[in-house]
């Protein structure tokens, strides 16, 4: 469980537990939240998705373009935590919907020096690391 402390930072709290993990009580005038990396990289875990799409072309020389794809999409009532997402990577854009929202990094350049460098400093664990590996 993380716990936001005034100062913004967020930190394991065991001792709380009638906290959510983000407690957003505490932070209701922010624009942002406050995230660790570590909360990050086990949040991708159960809920991020990489994504490599190649699609044809006849516009271009090579006949198609591939391109790489971060996402997380949650129900709309953590549109606050996927926009804190645009904050703490420094790239990507949230999207809001009637029923849920989503964080995505579209960049070739963001992702390849923003988003891989993240997870190969924090892992994610599980399944989803072969996502990521591939």
């Amino acid at each position: 469980m993380l716990n936001l402390h005034s100062g913004g930072e967020a930190t394991p709290d065991t001792e709380d537990k009638n906290m959510t993990a983000l407690d957003t009580r505490r932070v209701e005038n922010q624009s942002t939240l406050a995230l660790h990396p570590s909360w990050v990289a086990g949040f991708t875990s159960g809920d991020g998705t990489f994504i490599v799409s190649i699609r044809t072309s006849k516009a271009l020389k090579v006949g198609a373009r591939a391109s790489i794809i971060f996402a997380i999409t949650q129900h709309i009532r953590d549109e606050l935590l996927l926009k804190s997402l645009v904050n703490f990577f420094l790239c990507g854009q949230a999207y809001s919907y009637e029923s849920h929202t989503e964080f995505k990094s579209k960049s070739f350049i963001d992702n390849y020096e923003k988003i891989l460098p993240f997870f190969r400093k924090y892992p994610i664990l599980g399944v989803k690391s072969q996502d990521f590996e591939d």
